[in-house]
């Protein structure tokens, strides 16, 4: 080792634990096509020692035939080779890949630094036959005259890297499957949902016939059972499962639920304002709240008069939704009370149980005027305090 290391070098923290450096010097040389130490040219033995003390798995394969130098981290890679790869032609060491490292060779001797990605190599690690892949990044070595010595080795194994992607190519696949069973079942029940509210709506009258007293209270039941019926189709109905909504545009909900009331020319409805996100497990019971006002309103209220109407205004203040229900066309009317009817203890439930919010009435001198404050995360799918 002493053609390679001064002694103190050798001493020296460098080389410290090191066992490539005694084996490479333990070789007798001078019987190998490379020749004596000694005889080794200073760039050659400049890139050994550099070679040595790298940390990163390296290698070197001399002139033509490339004959093969390695340090420790290297070894490690190799495992456990058949015969003493140190010093042997890489062509010996990995026949099954001759062609390319003679092609590696080729283009380094013109000058050339090829790089390749993913390269498997067939190794025996522990006593068992196994295969790697790296990445093998290969530089000429050449003397201060330009005559070429051979080719500089860098390997960065990727074998982990490539059974994480596969691993996740597979995951893939798997959600793929299951996004298209899911597919399938959404569909199903999308079916069997429609088919409750087509039965339900058919036993009301069925029942109804045998009580006439209970029209009313029936038709209320069809107009219910109709809004929820809109507001599943605004849910569900749009493409495959994983391409549906998480979540519904306020306007559109609205624009779904009272346009039955809006009139040929569309005027007598104008929903006016900001357009939140509404997360689809809200819609059902904001549907049940916008329904109740809107039939009471075509009952009782604006849409009941002629040149009546309704405007909604929606503002989002701080954490809350703000949604002002204002019925124009409705002067000398008396106050509306607040009721303790079906209707309105489902409007207080909704609002103020289910969402937490406020609900307050007033007759104004044009209308009914009806506020509704929401905390938005609650109509949003999020924790409080959450921002996305």
């Amino acid at each position: 080792m002493s053609m390679l290391f001064a002694p103190a070098c050798e001493a020296g923290p460098y080389l410290q634990g090191k066992v490539m450096p005694g084996r490479i010097s333990a070789i007798d040389w001078a019987a190998s096509p490379l020749g004596a130490m000694e005889t080794w040219p200073e760039a050659l033995k400049g890139a050994v020692r550099v070679m040595l003390c790298a940390p990163a798995p390296m290698g070197i394969i001399v002139g033509d035939q490339g004959w093969l130098l390695f340090n420790d981290p290297l070894r490690e890679v190799f495992g456990t080779m058949e015969g003493e790869p140190l010093g042997r032609s890489i062509f010996d060491i990995l026949p099954h890949a001759e062609a390319f490292y003679r092609n590696v060779i080729a283009r380094c001797a013109s000058g050339e630094a090829p790089r390749f990605e993913d390269q498997p190599l067939r190794l025996n690690r522990g006593g068992v036959a196994t295969k790697a892949w790296f990445d093998l990044a290969f530089a000429p070595l050449i003397e201060a005259d330009g005559r070429y010595l051979g080719a500089v080795i860098l390997v960065t194994e990727t074998t982990a890297r490539l059974g994480v992607e596969r691993r996740l190519r597979r995951s893939e696949r798997d959600l793929q499957d299951a996004l298209r069973l899911a597919e399938v079942v959404a569909q199903e029940l999308d079916h069997r949902i429609k088919n409750i509210f087509s039965m339900a709506d058919a036993l009301i009258s069925l029942s109804v016939r045998d009580h006439p007293q209970m029209r009313d209270f029936a038709e209320e039941l069809h107009q219910r059972f109709h809004a929820l019926g809109r507001a599943h189709d605004l849910i569900h109905g749009r493409g495959p499962a994983f391409g549906r909504p998480a979540a519904v545009c306020l306007h559109a909900l609205l624009g779904a639920l009272l346009e039955p009331y809006a009139g040929a020319a569309r005027s007598r409805v104008i929903v006016a304002g900001d357009d939140p996100q509404i997360d689809t497990a809200a819609v059902t019971p904001l549907t049940l709240v916008f329904h109740e006002l809107a039939t009471n309103a075509a009952k009782y209220g604006a849409l009941a008069r002629e040149g009546g109407a309704l405007r909604l205004d929606i503002r989002t203040v701080g954490a809350d939704l703000a949604v002002r229900w204002k019925e124009i066309g409705m002067t000398g009317s008396p106050p509306v009370a607040n009721g303790g009817g079906f209707g309105s203890r489902m409007l207080t439930t909704v609002v103020e149980g289910q969402f937490g919010g406020r609900l307050s009435r007033r007759q104004e001198d044009d209308g009914l005027c009806i506020d509704i404050v929401v905390p938005l995360d609650r109509l949003q799918g999020r924790a409080p305090g959450q921002a996305f």
